[in-house]
């Protein structure tokens, strides 16, 4: 079988770590296969031999085993198939797989390169010279063994691991950034080195011009996402490693450097973020370790919730007029407090709701107060015309005493008709009602059909009817049970 005379290797310098680099360079195998017996090849485009492939998060990406062109400086493609091209992978050493290459000068990898599995540099014993592409860092061992011809390797000082000997050739030339990694490791081992720049360390990391920025999102409901960019700058501008790992902490954040959802080191991130609470997104320099943090607030906008009032109509008595707020999910002095105005006189009331903790906002709602004698106005929910104030039921507990079950006991509440349970998976989550208790003197409820392991978390309200309405008072703290095995 004839030999390939490929010289020289390109790479794009944007690529990311070649794992193995003894397989990795050896792409030139890959494209020099005449006949590929590899089983999982279901797709031709353009000369090239490729199957779509799974990621482990599910992302579907082309994996390319051959090259059956006639190009001569092959510019590999970033997609095929309508999907990223991810991995270059050899299923067969077989010498018999191999055509002839002659006429492939040079080779260019893809930004969107992340895997290169191959071994049989042997093949290319005419290649003479190969660049390494910055953001490399490993090297593996016995990388070029069998590449007699080699003069020289240029190495990136991006280059942080050296596994064993590069090559048993002794006449090889090793071109390294000073000061580097690789300069220090060739040099121990009495390798061939030629110095061509002094490595720029970086200094400092910043996350929009702060080490610690914070940032607030407001949501309409704790089901909506937002998406967000942060960009992390390196200091010097001039330093020669701007590699950076982004990491995410907290509930519902995901990050991704671009619609592929790939992360590449690069200074810009995007996060995904739901209604969750607060989390850490956290930009680290490959080169020194420096770190920079930006905090992010998730928060609802009580402005985008539906709140109720539990009486709009009132009569004038001389007494202050107190209507429930009613916000589906939230508990008055958990997740909002609430305050009154003009409520005495007759005339227009006002109900204030400020926003706690998460959530965030000012709404205000108004209610009217009627001259006594006058008849309630067309389309009140109040037909009796008289305001009530309840207590919140007092000595509330939660206990797991059976199987898949939680008991729930509290005191009776003077004047009230019934009682109302919510139940939430999370404490801070949407709670919804479980039961409506209609009688006074009932004061226990065991909710059944419990799922084992899991937590609960329960608040229960007191009410009374008036003119056919329903008049509520607070909810009580918030109990959480944990159901046993």
């Amino acid at each position: 079988m004839a030999r390939k005379r490929l010289k020289s290797l390109l790479a794009a310098d944007s690529m990311l770590t070649v794992p193995g680099l003894a397989a990795s360079l050896c792409f030139l195998t890959l494209i020099c296969m005449a006949s590929l017996k590899a089983k999982a090849a279901e797709f031709t485009e353009n000369g090239y031999v490729y199957s779509l492939m799974e990621a482990a998060g599910g992302e579907t990406y082309a994996a390319i085993t051959a090259y059956m062109g006639e190009e001569t400086e092959l510019v590999v493609p970033e997609s095929l198939g309508g999907q990223p091209v991810r991995e270059v992978k050899l299923n067969s050493l077989n010498t018999e797989d191999f055509m002839r290459c002659e006429q492939i000068r040079s080779v260019v990898f893809p930004d969107t390169m992340v895997s290169l599995n191959f071994g049989a540099c042997m093949y290319f014993s005419a290649l003479t010279s190969v660049v390494i592409p910055e953001g490399t860092e490993e090297i593996g061992s016995n990388a070029f063994a069998g590449c007699q011809n080699l003069e020289s390797i240029a190495i990136p000082s991006s280059v942080t691991s050296i596994y064993g000997s590069i090559s048993n050739n002794e006449t090889l030339t090793y071109r390294v950034q000073s000061g580097s990694y690789a300069d220090e490791f060739l040099t121990n081992a009495g390798k061939n080195v030629t110095r061509t720049g002094v490595k720029t360390p970086v200094t400092d990391l910043r996350i929009e011009g702060e080490k610690e920025c914070v940032k607030t999102l407001e949501f309409a409901s704790p089901s909506q996402s937002r998406i967000i960019c942060l960009e992390a700058e390196i200091f010097p501008a001039n330093a020669s490693n701007r590699r950076i790992e982004w990491k995410a902490e907290g509930s519902d954040v995901i990050l991704f450097e671009d619609e592929s959802g790939q992360n590449h080191n690069s200074s810009k991130i995007y996060a995904a973020v739901k209604k969750g609470g607060t989390a850490a997104i956290t930009a680290t320099s490959k080169d020194g370790g420096y770190t920079a943090v930006c905090t992010i607030n998730a928060v609802v906008s009580l402005a985008c919730q539906e709140i109720m009032l539990s009486q709009d109509t009132f009569v004038y008595d001389g007494k202050e007029k107190r209507p429930q707020v009613i916000i589906n999910g939230l508990a008055e002095g958990e997740d909002y407090t609430v305050s009154y105005g003009s409520n005495t006189a007759a005339g227009t009331g006002i109900v204030t709701i400020s926003g706690i903790g998460a959530n965030t906002g000012r709404v205000t709602k108004s209610f009217t107060i009627m001259p006594s004698g006058q008849e309630t106005a067309p389309g009140s929910n109040n037909n009796a015309a008289q305001s009530v104030s309840l207590k919140k039921p007092a000595g509330f507990q939660v206990k797991n005493r059976k199987k898949n079950k939680a008991k729930l006991t509290w005191k009776t509440v003077k004047g009230a008709d019934g009682y109302e349970i919510y139940r939430s998976a999370k404490k801070n989550g949407r709670y919804k009602r479980v039961k409506a208790i209609r009688k006074n003197s009932i004061t226990s409820f065991t909710n059944s059909k419990l799922k084992k392991r899991s937590q609960y978390f329960y608040k229960i309200r007191s009410y009374r009817i008036v003119g056919g309405v329903k008049s509520f008072s607070s909810f009580t703290r918030v109990k959480k049970v944990t159901i046993k095995k």
